[in-house]
């Protein structure tokens, strides 16, 4: 497992940044279309990652699930706490 940059502090970068890029997205563009496209491509993000999840942890066994318990899936503010 990778421990090193970005995934000490989120173990799905990825996805957390496209759900910022999204999430900033729908504040500078106001409207019910982005508001509802926004909301799908949520949700559609958590389903990749809990997808991406099951596959780690078959692949990788306990290695991902110790992984799992240090570093936070999509709470950065957490796992910058815990480098410091």
């Amino acid at each position: 497992m990778i421990e090193s940059s970005v995934y000490r502090t989120v173990y799905h970068p990825l996805y957390f940044g496209t759900t910022l890029w999204a999430v900033g997205e729908k504040l500078i563009i106001q409207s019910v279309p982005t508001a509802i496209v926004g909301i799908v491509a949520f949700f559609c993000l958590q389903m990749a990652s809990r997808k991406e999840d099951e596959f780690d942890i078959e692949k990788f066994r306990d290695g991902h699930r110790d992984y799992t318990k240090k570093v936070p899936k999509w709470n950065f503010l957490r796992g910058l706490r815990r480098l410091w």
